[in-house]
């Protein structure tokens, strides 16, 4: 799964070609710059010390300075370039599992746990972006630096640095065991950090029901295990992070003591000068502090892979939404459904149900709870599409037109009222472009919410809170049903609007909407028969099946 998570991601780098070789070119150059300064310290130490030339050690040490001021300026400017184009990726990568998100079938994504979605889009892509930073940051310029080095030793002592190429199978075999192993402690620790976000947004959720059932210490004892489970996988993680880095960079030491051994005897022998070694120890210095950064970083690479691996397969198996035409209509009003039938997992829902929706019509559909109704409403709104049977609207199949064009031109107001943080004037203008002041005053007035509205502090600009929850419930509806008017939609859609407003505030609204001069179409659903007497045809349906249709 890796290689085509991979694949995958670099897709998002297309067109940054160019970009991304300027920032490894950079980074060449950042080493470059680097390289000379251990042959320098040989000159400074066997030429110029060793002679006293005060002026030829001056000089070299400027050099030395200006390499080292040199290096620190090109690797900015690499790290500034890469990143823009690392960013950039991340963006696009963020913007997919959005997008791939808002592409979910209605059936996926009320099966699916929010908080779970919620940490591939946050946590996940912030990991990709981790371990991304600590291969461009890091690992790039850390390569680049070791090959670089590698060269300069060979050139300075063949012996020195078969001393050293010793060390790199044993840093890489203990880099490999170590890996897997830290590999499983990072993968437990995040698993229980993403348990432990969900049990926190499950809480916040259930404030109410929690204080209803006076049940804080058992939400107490519960939030507690978490944590303690967190704790644990997180201390294993770090300790397991820390073994990493310790024992990588103790076998570096161990290849430095090494050197200064053997290149030690080597100078008492006569066979080079202590200014070579002097210059060849500070050229392994070189090498020591990209090896031990590369030891550092190489968790937030691996973590990085888990996470791509997982959002991946989250971005490959979305449910696409259920109907993916294109052609585009322009709704009066008339829907028809033909022979519907539907199932939700195997278990029958609608059979053989045909209804149609006309301009000017009120339909009031009715029965008791579960026997359908919301699911021809989702129907009808094209969240799923019938197991039998065909949908059309203004005589076009669903199948071929644009659903999401054809929900622009719906108002549609769900059993419970869907509101967001913020005004209640934000809320209806929701999704809408182009719409007037005097527009929104109507639409308030047509939901019977001017006048609760005219007493609120700020008017249409009162602050509502998460979901609503500074307004009651029938406040809360009547702004739904605004913002379904807003727009002066041909099709008007009220789900149980008696599960917050009395039968006298739905009669109101409905003789406000057949007042209104584009005579729209209008599909009314209770479980309450006295709702609809304002229908002018009444549907029956129970266990799925249309029993009864009576026209007035």
């Amino acid at each position: 799964m890796t290689r085509k998570a991979l694949r995958f991601y670099a897709g998002f780098y297309q067109g940054s070609q160019a970009r991304l070789a300027l920032g490894a070119g950079l980074s060449f150059l950042r080493a470059l710059a680097l390289l000379p300064i251990p042959l320098l310290v040989a000159v400074a130490i066997d030429d110029a010390i060793a002679n006293s030339k005060t002026s030829e050690l001056v000089l070299i040490g400027a050099i030395i300075l200006g390499l080292t001021v040199l290096s620190a300026v090109i690797g900015i400017a690499s790290r500034r370039v890469l990143a823009r184009v690392t960013m950039k990726a991340q963006a696009g990568l963020r913007e997919a599992a959005v997008a791939a998100l808002l592409r979910m079938s209605r059936r996926s994504y009320s099966k699916a746990d929010d908080g779970e979605l919620h940490d591939h889009v946050l946590q996940e892509t912030k990991r990709v972006e981790q371990g991304t930073s600590a291969i461009f940051d890091d690992f790039l310029p850390g390569t680049v630096l070791i090959i670089g080095v590698s060269f300069v030793l060979v050139r300075m002592n063949l012996i020195l640095t078969a001393v050293t190429l010793l060390f790199v199978p044993i840093i890489f075999l203990a880099s490999r065991w170590l890996g897997r192993h830290v590999d499983a402690r990072i993968d437990r620790d995040n698993r229980s950090f993403e348990r432990f976000s969900h049990s926190i947004i499950s809480m916040l959720r259930s404030m109410d029901l929690i204080r209803i059932q006076a049940a804080e210490q058992v939400e107490v004892e519960r939030q507690e295990r978490a944590i303690d489970r967190l704790r644990h996988t997180s201390i294993n993680r770090s300790v397991g992070i820390t073994m990493w880095v310790t024992i990588q960079q103790s076998l570096v030491a161990i290849a430095g003591s090494a050197v200064l051994i053997v290149g030690g005897v080597i100078t008492i022998q006569g066979s080079m000068t202590l200014g070579d070694l002097i210059a060849f120890y500070a050229a392994f210095a070189l090498l020591r502090g990209p090896l031990s950064v590369l030891a550092d970083r190489t968790p937030f690479v691996i973590e990085g892979i888990q996470s791509l691996d997982r959002l991946y397969v989250l971005l490959q198996s979305v449910d696409e939404r259920p109907y993916v035409g294109t052609e585009p209509v322009s709704l009066t009003g008339s829907i028809a459904l033909s022979g519907v039938s539907f199932a939700y997992d195997r278990n029958p829902v609608l059979e053989n149900v045909s209804l149609e929706l006309a301009p000017g019509t009120v339909v009031g559909l009715v029965g008791p709870n579960g026997s359908g109704k919301s699911t021809i409403v989702n129907l009808i709104v094209g969240f799923y599409r019938p197991d039998e049977g065909a949908l059309s609207a203004e005589g076009i199949p669903y199948d071929d037109l644009d659903l999401t064009a054809l929900r622009r031109q719906m108002g549609i107001v769900p059993q419970q009222p869907l509101l967001r943080s913020g005004s209640i004037l934000e809320n209806i203008l929701y999704g809408r472009d182009g719409i007037s002041r005097a527009q929104v005053d109507e639409a308030l007035r047509l939901a019977e919410a001017a006048a609760f509205i005219e007493d609120l502090p700020d008017g249409v600009d009162t602050a509502i809170g998460e979901d609503g929850i500074f307004l009651s419930g029938g406040q809360r509806q009547r702004v739904a049903i605004a913002r379904a008017l807003v727009h002066r939609p041909p099709l008007l859609i009220l789900d149980e609007p008696t599960n917050h407003l009395d039968r006298w505030t739905v009669s109101a609204v409905v003789d406000n909407i057949r007042s209104m001069d584009h005579n729209p179409a209008v599909l009314l659903v209770s479980h309450r028969t006295e709702v609809l007497a304002e229908a002018d045809v009444t549907i029956d349906i129970k266990d799925g099946k249309v029993v009864r249709v009576e026209s007035r």
